[in-house]
């Protein structure tokens, strides 16, 4: 398909299918090692998670949010920035708490304040930038996530 008929798409459907899909993984990755009867190693994987594909994750989408920054209001960009701290510095500081996939009620307090912060950082994004035009959002950006402009025109 042409991009005719992606004019004036908005990112809100864009994101919301993103975020399901990320918090879906989060859950499937994290889920087992939070249980009480979940071995070192099964935390050990998670923390491996969160070190690695999820932080490629917040970065893409701290990209997004600034490459359309302009298009946000100054408290949107305050809280997403906020927010987007800390979903990098908290999986960043569980290489400091040694031993953690040994210690089940540490890891499952460290995890916890994660999926809370990803739970804010979908709904506060989707809020502020879901109204921003799909146009707005530079092409390597687009890619990054995937959005085709046939994609786009069926998620309308």
């Amino acid at each position: 398909m042409e991009a005719v008929g992606v004019t004036g798409e908005r990112l809100a459907p864009l994101l919301a299918r993103e975020h399901v899909a990320w918090l879906d993984e989060v859950r499937v990755e994290l889920g087992p090692a939070q249980a009480g009867t979940a071995g070192a190693w099964t935390r050990w994987h998670a923390i491996r998670y969160l070190e690695g594909a999820f932080v490629s994750r917040v970065s893409r989408e701290r990209e997004l949010v600034n490459a359309v920054a302009r298009d946000l209001s100054d408290a949107d960009q305050v809280q997403l920035w906020a927010l987007g701290e800390l979903l990098e510095v908290l999986p960043a500081y569980l290489a400091h708490l040694v031993g953690l996939c040994h210690r089940a009620g540490d890891f499952g307090e460290v995890t916890a304040r994660i999926t809370s912060a990803l739970g804010r950082w979908c709904r506060t994004s989707e809020r502020a930038v879901g109204p921003v035009s799909l146009e707005s959002v530079p092409a390597a950006i687009q890619s990054s996530f995937g959005w085709t402009t046939t994609e786009a025109v069926g998620a309308a």
